[in-house]
């Protein structure tokens, strides 16, 4: 493992973004970043306990209106 994977890896561990990570090792492309993603198994339900934690809107029945 080279210090460039470890510096990759590290931030991917800890749950920073891919984008960020990208960003940091100077990717040209998020299809070079993506090797990285196995490392950050947890993202997804991550992310899914963030959008819970957010007041929902108010649902509003829709009605047919007569032509």
């Amino acid at each position: 493992m080279t210090y460039r994977h470890t510096f990759g890896s590290t931030p991917a561990h800890q749950g920073v973004s891919l984008l960020t990570i990208k960003e940091l090792l100077g990717h040209k492309t998020i299809g070079m970043t993506m090797r990285y993603s196995h490392l950050m198994p947890d993202h997804k339900r991550e992310a899914v306990r963030h959008l819970r934690g957010r007041k929902t809107a108010k649902v509003i029945p829709l009605r047919k209106i007569a032509e």
